[in-house]
């Protein structure tokens, strides 16, 4: 049988973030984090100029990131 679960893609220190909480709210949030991953789903082919916004803003906010680490 095929699983629906998808990956989750940590970007920045999120992950470490994670890491650093005390053991049972990180196992909450891990939870959650696997329990709402599922309810989003794409409507349209179509994406908004908004949308695109947004993501071209953070997509440079990771790449900046990365440049300052090295």
């Amino acid at each position: 049988m095929m699983s629906d679960e998808k990956e989750i893609r940590w970007m920045g220190s999120a992950y470490d973030d994670l890491l650093a909480f005390p053991d049972d709210p990180r196992r909450s949030a891990g939870f959650q984090l696997g329990k709402s991953k599922h309810c989003f789903q794409k409507k349209t082919q179509a994406t908004s100029k908004q949308d695109k916004g947004i993501a071209e803003a953070r997509y440079r906010a990771v790449v900046n990131a990365r440049k300052v680490r090295k």
